[in-house]
């Protein structure tokens, strides 16, 4: 018995079956033969279609619920842009675990290696994302009653810096003179800093905190941010050439301490940030440049591999 004229096309006999394939809410497995979204074949990779038609590849991107019955297509074949996509997932998991989205970012922060400043004139505050990733921080602030905590200076990191048996973080007197940061500590402080050390609570992106000592070495003539700098280093994972934005605040709460408990009564945010394309090797340029991956691309990418390692 002949099938009507409308009914969809069917693969022949020798067709690959079905497989498992993903779908945004997972993977699920294929109830007998599956349309699948054209694309263009790869060259020399033979594609089964329906009798009479002529040009497949001008039918490449339409969805197959948008074509007529008799145009539908069932493929079993490696695409065209699996390699590509397959040398993008790889590439983003390896170094960003994941999240892709679409989205163009800001460049990052310059590096201040001597001159005091935050940042060079024109340039944004962070990338978008970050500024995502800092809800953590945020929330602290203001617990703490601080809408936005003083960006003083910007330190690229060195080896020496990185090292968990000196674990510290060393300022140059040349870095923090023309800072803000000298101005902004009270005598109190400025008697610590240049005597045992002031203790100075640290925060970084995600709200954790830290406890820090800050400390003036004459001698070498650097300010040194020790006590739990070596466990900002583990849990941020930095490398030689990365940055970090120190940030200073002086929560009104935070005062009485300093009398009572010889306490300082300034805090620090710290904020890590890879080393950008000027560093060498442009460690997260990708992200910066605004390659994302969302979760449902993804998924797509997924879907199309596991078609192609199937075919």
């Amino acid at each position: 018995m002949q099938p009507p004229d409308d009914a969809p096309a069917r693969p022949p006999a020798s067709a690959a079956p079905a497989r498992a394939f993903l779908t945004p809410g997972g993977t699920r497995a294929a109830n007998g033969a599956q349309f699948v979204e054209h694309l263009a074949p790869g060259r020399g990779v033979p594609v089964t279609v329906t009798r009479g038609e002529r040009d497949v590849d001008d039918l490449a991107g339409v969805p197959p619920e948008l074509l007529p019955p008799k145009k539908r297509v069932v493929r079993y074949h490696p695409y065209a842009a699996a390699a590509a996509i397959q040398e993008m997932a790889s590439h983003f998991r390896n170094i960003h675990g994941g999240g892709f989205l679409l989205g163009a970012s800001e460049p990052p922060m310059p590096t201040g290696t001597g001159s005091g400043r935050g940042r060079r004139d024109g340039e944004v505050d962070a990338a978008a994302e970050e500024e995502r990733g800092e809800d953590g921080l945020r929330a602290e602030l203001l617990r703490l009653r601080i809408s936005r905590p003083a960006v003083v200076l910007t330190k690229q990191l060195t080896p020496s810096d990185r090292s968990r048996d000196k674990a510290r973080l060393v300022l140059p007197d040349r870095l923090v003179a023309p800072s803000p940061l000298p101005r902004m500590l009270t005598a109190a402080e400025r008697g610590l800093v240049l005597g045992a050390g002031l203790p100075v609570p640290a925060l970084d992106r995600l709200g954790r905190a830290y406890r820090m000592s800050l400390r003036r070495d004459p001698r070498a003539r650097t300010y040194r941010l020790a006590r739990q700098w070596s466990l900002f280093v583990s849990h941020h994972g930095t490398r030689a050439g990365d940055t970090v934005e120190v940030r200073t605040f002086h929560p009104p709460a935070w005062q009485a301490r300093l009398d009572k408990h010889g306490e300082g009564g300034l805090g620090m945010a710290l904020l890590h940030h890879l080393r950008g394309p000027s560093g060498g090797e442009a460690a997260g340029s990708d992200i910066r440049q605004g390659y994302y991956w969302c979760s449902r691309e993804r998924d797509a990418a997924d879907g199309l591999l596991l078609i192609a390692a199937g075919a």
